[in-house]
């Protein structure tokens, strides 16, 4: 039977005895720190060579216990105000990380990423156009919120050349002359980044997966782009006519909330221009 301890477990024991000689807390897949864990638990807990951790949001875990993830493949410190570069040498050769909000990492840490598969660097706010150096290769990177200053524009892009996925809501300082290096790009979210014109979505034909809320200078333009679009999120893009939706015919999932220049008719006519498209 298992105890209640400070570590909850992602499988059928929901928690384990951390004073237990017979417990081997790797051989679990996946487990959550508990939000009192401290450097302390994680040296107890036996960690080397467990695959997936989350310590979000705990805030009294600081670099030494990065000393006991060696070779962790997932780890997720989203919120841990108090993690710095300092952490990261003993990370490198991870898979994916999770940082979101780590407001003390610097590009400094990057240099230990390199090969990374997929991060989240959200809301890092001392992260610059830099960092993306170390980031070649990468398959999936989450952006969103760099919106700070004008430390990150996109301006080297260029390393993420071959990107599968890229999220970066509310970055209003990306430059247009960055999407050119996105070019074969399978998925992209940039809610919010007003500051795209028509003229940028020339780079994404083929795009399977795109999300453009709130961009309010993207036109009926912009859309013969997209011909061939598998999902497209266009919500509150106000400029948008039916006029748009000449190009996607065969789309499989269209979000349109707040675009009150598309007609039902409009709509009605797409759905069936989709639906001869699959009887053929």
């Amino acid at each position: 039977m298992c105890t209640r301890s400070w570590i909850s477990l992602c499988s059928s024991c929901t928690s384990i005895n951390r004073y237990s000689r017979d417990s081997r807390v790797t051989k679990y897949k996946k487990y959550t720190v508990s939000k009192k864990a401290t450097d302390a638990d994680i040296r107890k807990g036996r960690l080397e060579g467990i695959h997936t951790l989350d310590m979000s949001l705990r805030n009294k875990i600081t670099n030494k216990a990065f000393t006991h993830l060696k070779r962790i493949h997932t780890l997720y410190i989203n919120n841990c105000y108090d993690i710095t570069d300092a952490a990261f040498v003993h990370l490198e050769g991870i898979h994916t990380l999770g940082m979101s909000y780590c407001t003390k990492i610097t590009d400094a840490a990057f240099v230990h990423l390199e090969g990374i598969h997929t991060l989240d660097m959200s809301f890092c706010t001392k992260i610059t156009d830099a960092a993306l150096v170390h980031l070649k290769g990468i398959h999936t990177l989450i952006i969103n919120g760099c919106n700070y200053e004008e430390y990150f524009t996109g301006s080297t892009f260029e390393y993420l050349k071959g990107i599968h996925t890229l999220k970066m809501k509310y970055c209003y300082q990306i430059i247009k002359d960055s999407f050119v290096h996105l070019k074969g790009i399978h998925t992209l979210d940039m809610k919010d980044c007003s500051q795209i014109t028509d003229e940028e979505f020339v780079h994404l034909k083929g795009i399977h997966t795109l999300k453009i809320r709130h961009m309010e200078l993207i036109t009926d333009a912009a859309f013969v782009h997209l011909e061939g679009i598998h999902t497209l999120d266009m919500c509150h893009c106000y400029h948008i006519t039916d006029a748009a939706l000449v190009h996607l015919k065969g789309i499989h999932t269209l979000h349109i909330g707040g675009c009150h220049s598309i007609t039902d008719e409009a709509l009605k006519q797409l759905t069936r221009r989709s639906m001869d498209d699959d009887d053929d």
